[in-house]
């Protein structure tokens, strides 16, 4: 009876809810960056080297995120993404 129990914990998957929460997250902090740079720029006219950095982190957390969608799907190997994205920073083959 165990044994069939670990089975079904196994096969069951998180995917889903990994790709729901990534997407979610990153749409509330992308719509937050936005908001905080149009009131930085249009309203108080004072962009800073903070707002800058945050503008940075935001894409780098919205490839985050690509990378987290795709490497969860059947199609698309994280591994292999990781490998090719290294060789292009490291310019080998």
């Amino acid at each position: 009876m165990a044994a069939t129990n670990d089975a079904a914990l196994r096969a069951e998957t998180q995917g889903p809810l990994v790709n729901s929460l990534a997407l979610i997250f990153v749409a509330f902090s992308t719509i937050s960056v936005t908001l905080r740079q149009y009131t930085r720029k249009f309203m108080l006219d004072a962009i800073g080297p903070d707002d800058i950095t945050i503008a940075c982190a935001q894409m780098l957390a919205i490839g985050v995120s690509v990378i987290t969608v795709l490497g969860k799907s059947s199609l698309f190997s994280y591994e292999a993404m990781l490998l090719t994205v290294c060789r292009g920073i490291l310019g080998t083959r």
